[in-house]
């Protein structure tokens, strides 16, 4: 299936909880592998199973993924299953009707497509919030047309969200999503690029949204804000930005807020030439402890222990070292020892090769993350480590929860993707 989120370019992320400069800087994004996408669900009673449809016929082919659900609750189950296959059908009817007839002088082997996969965007007890990417193509057209469909279930309400049952009625919610679409979206492309229709102030142009959970994500289809060129397009803007229009139910966490509302700080190493940024409410400490590779630990920061208490998370830390000996140079973008390789990933314009660790130590584990580049004779080496618990050696009396990983992934990456190499030294 053509991958439509490839083709969309860099997603909006405004949130208090990134740090991020003004949107004249040029910030680097990963998106997400689509068909590896893991989404953990926070309850064990929701959960889902992968479906698909395939027909081929002389006049069109058709495949397709989608989730069925798995719930605790039958009757909810069901109605959320419902939904789900209601949008399958529709979009597999609408095709099939205009895919149904043979179109005179094309050759045989020019027939309709439809393909569609699937994205969840947030699932757990409360929320279901998920998103089809769809690829159609009509025999005869000269090519094919990617566009999206989303799906919010409110597990608590037990009903389908539209925009209507999530922003206040009493605000300008469109013209506040319109502001800031406009604001990214002419940033983002070139003058005459951008369709500035395609972000007015009209309920049709936002009905694709899917809540994630601490921001809302807005899906437009080919031609809706640029040019065919240009692709599907995503906007993803925190709910701490939409607080003032969204409906209790809907409003940002307290600690997100908190967080928002505090100015970050910049750590600056002149030896080695680097900076980032992280929030002023987190740990900050002179690291002296074991280095991976580097053996030369510089600095760490530390999510503050009250955004997890009551879980098996002990401590999560940003780490930072560097070395310039020659022997690790050697080494420096290589997989070491009980490292596992995880791939590359491109943060501010340069190439970091990654791998986790996994170290066991009577009842605890050590998750580390690893970051490494070898820049102007040295080894760059960033840290992302989750110090945990086993859960099973917790008295269930005490309540204490498995800590969400992803969720504190996030924050560590928040800071991560924040490192920058000043550049090329003068000697």
């Amino acid at each position: 299936m053509k991958k439509l989120f490839f083709s969309a370019g860099v997603f909006l992320l405004l949130t208090g909880c990134q740090y991020l400069p003004d949107l004249n800087q040029k910030v680097n994004w990963q998106w997400p592998d689509l068909d590896n996408l893991n989404v953990m669900p926070s309850e064990e009673e929701v959960d889902y199973e992968n479906k698909s449809i395939e027909e081929h016929t002389k006049l069109y082919d058709q495949t397709g993924d989608y989730p069925e659900f798995i719930l605790s609750d039958k009757a909810k189950q069901d109605k959320v299953n419902a939904a789900v296959k209601n949008k399958v059908d529709l979009m597999v009817n609408n095709f099939k009707d205009g895919a149904s007839e043979e179109i005179e002088n094309l050759p045989p082997e020019l027939i309709s497509e439809l393909d569609f996969d699937y994205g969840l965007d947030n699932l757990d007890n409360e929320l279901i919030s998920m998103h089809f990417e769809v690829f159609i193509y009509n025999a005869g057209a000269a090519h094919g047309f990617d566009y999206f469909e989303t799906l919010n279930y409110d597990l608590i309400k037990d009903k389908k969200l539209t925009l209507q049952d999530v922003f206040r009625a009493d605000t300008k919610y469109l013209e506040k999503l319109s502001e800031l679409g406009n604001a990214y979206f002419v940033k983002k492309f070139e003058p005459g690029y951008f369709h500035p229709e395609g972000v007015e102030p009209r309920n049709e142009n936002w009905v694709n949204f899917a809540l994630a959970k601490d921001s809302i994500i807005f899906y437009f289809a080919d031609y809706a804000v640029a040019p065919f060129s240009e692709g599907t397009q995503g906007l993803e803007i925190s709910l701490v930005d939409l607080k003032d229009y969204l409906l209790p139910e809907y409003q940002p966490s307290a600690e997100d807020i908190a967080v928002s509302e505090n100015k970050a700080k910049t750590y600056e190493d002149m030896e080695y030439d680097f900076t980032f940024t992280y929030p002023a409410n987190y740990i900050y400490e002179d690291y002296e402890m074991y280095m991976f590779l580097t053996q030369n630990p510089l600095v760490s920061v530390g999510i503050p222990p009250e955004e997890f208490n009551g879980t098996n998370l002990s401590e999560a830390l940003f780490i930072v070292g560097a070395s310039e000996e020659e022997n690790i140079l050697d080494q420096c973008e290589q997989k070491q020892e009980n490292e596992t390789a995880l791939g590359e990933e491109i943060i501010n314009d340069k190439t970091w090769q990654v791998f986790q660790r996994l170290e066991p130590a009577a009842g605890n584990l050590y998750d580390s993350t690893l970051y490494r580049l070898m820049d102007n004779d040295v080894c760059y080496e960033l840290v992302l480590l989750l110090h945990s618990g086993n859960i099973g050696n917790y008295d269930p009396s005490l309540g204490i929860k498995e800590f969400e990983r992803e969720k504190i992934i996030r924050k560590l990456k928040s800071i991560l993707e924040t490192f920058e190499i000043s550049g090329d030294w003068d000697w």
